[in-house]
């Protein structure tokens, strides 16, 4: 499923306060974990490792711009030359992990920006967290006007819209769509 943002990037820091301050009430005195920025080797091993093939890629891909890609080492060569920043929820075993693209400009307007943010996993608070992660990286090279996609596991997508909402200047772009694979292996 796909939960389409957009907003002034002037709003995205307002909207990230938001955002931490639900995610801290949600983990209460436990306190909310930190997410891991990851190497492309820790990336790289982590997408090869059973643990995460299995339990977190959707059909056994890595899906980046809607482009499946099995995690084999020919495919990890053609995401090393995407530019792509990897977060987990931890370094090992994780429970969410996610990549996300350089922005580009879109002719939506002349400021305007897109991203995508690919979230593997189907636990609603650590996808919420790498979430964060990935905009609060992002946040100091972005200017203009923002329009990025999540894509996220179909049973995630409410809980995110609703995490989402927020009374800063960032809003959704388009309703629920999403993404469908059409090719398997067999």
């Amino acid at each position: 499923a796909i939960l389409t943002l957009c907003g002034e990037v002037s709003e995205l820091g307002p909207f990230l306060v938001d955002l931490e301050r639900k995610l801290g009430q949600e983990a209460g005195r436990e306190g909310v974990p930190q997410p891991v920025l990851l190497s492309q080797e820790a990336a790289e091993t982590l997408v090869l490792s059973e643990h995460v093939v299995r339990n977190l890629l959707p059909a056994g891909n890595i899906i980046n711009d809607w482009e499946p890609l099995k995690p084999i080492e020919s495919n990890l060569e053609i995401l090393r030359r995407r530019g792509l920043t990897w977060v987990a929820d931890r370094a090992e075993l994780p429970a969410a992990l996610s990549l996300c693209t350089t922005p580009y400009r879109v002719p939506y307007r002349p400021d305007a920006y897109h991203f995508n943010i690919n979230i593997f996993g189907s636990d609603q608070t650590r996808a919420r967290l790498v979430f964060l992660a990935q905009l609060r990286q992002l946040l100091p090279s972005l200017c203009g006007y923002v329009i990025f996609h999540n894509y996220v596991h179909p049973s995630l997508w409410p809980g995110m819209r609703e995490f989402c909402r927020s009374s800063a200047g960032v809003s959704l772009f388009r309703d629920y769509w999403e993404e469908l694979m059409l090719e398997t292996d067999i």
